[in-house]
């Protein structure tokens, strides 16, 4: 499985990019990435929407670390891999 990070962890950047400290840019996780996956469990919601229980690891913006996690992730965030 791929995880689309962007989808998969959506945040909302500030509206100046000037107004984020140069170390946090660097060392803040970066979720514009495809990282891969392991699925562990398929759930539906209420309203007929798939989730995802996946791992996967989140590198920062230096690629000098990575955050591993287990989450909830809607299913357009997946893509399966043959």
């Amino acid at each position: 499985m791929l995880v689309d990070l962007g989808t998969a962890i959506p945040t909302y950047a500030p509206l100046r990019r000037d107004s984020v400290q140069m170390r946090v840019k660097a060392a803040g996780l970066n979720t514009s990435e495809t990282v891969p996956g392991l699925l562990y469990a398929w759930a539906r919601t209420r309203d007929g929407a798939w989730l995802a229980l996946v791992s996967f690891a989140v590198p920062t913006a230096n690629n000098a670390g990575r955050i591993e996690t287990r989450q909830w992730c809607p299913a357009r965030a997946l893509t399966r891999v043959e």
